[in-house]
């Protein structure tokens, strides 16, 4: 049986994008001013600047579309319990119906954590497939439902 996804690792759907970069912006600026000023006699502005975008460097997150690679389909079971057309009313019993996975990997480096924020600008038209952070890639997953038994093809 399918297992429920992860709501931690959801692409672009916790806090605000614009609201960390500002605490960003706000832990480099507080990194500045608590700078050793005996430090600064001490060193040459090139060492001064190497420390400091040491401490608060952000590295931007980039995304290896080009080493994209999947396990290819699997047989599964999806639970329609909230699905009324397979008899449920989201009343706790699961309704397993067969279906297709797949998923698709996608390698990335930079910190994780901005694929998971929100953007300022965003649609609540979410995507047809699951989309999470794990590890050090991408997970977008899809489950296909097989063929309803009144013959009508149900997609997820």
């Amino acid at each position: 049986m399918q297992s429920s996804w992860d709501t931690e690792n959801v692409l672009f759907a916790r806090d605000s994008l614009h609201a960390q970069l500002r605490a960003e912006l706000a832990q480099a600026s507080g990194a500045v001013t608590a700078f050793d000023a005996d430090a600064l006699l001490d060193h040459t502005e090139e060492q001064v600047l190497a420390e400091l975008i040491e401490k608060v460097h952000l590295p931007p997150v980039q995304v290896f579309w080009e080493r994209a690679w999947s396990p290819g389909p699997r047989e599964t079971a999806v639970d329609l319990q909230h699905n009324l057309m397979y008899g449920g009313a989201g009343e706790g019993r699961p309704v397993l119906v067969p279906a297709t996975e797949v998923a698709v990997h996608i390698p990335h480096i930079g910190d994780r954590m901005m694929l998971l924020l929100k953007p300022s600008s965003f649609s609540t038209t979410f995507p047809r497939a699951d989309a999470a952070v794990h590890g050090r890639g991408v997970l977008l997953r899809h489950h296909g439902v097989r063929r309803h038994a009144t013959g009508l093809d149900i997609r997820s």
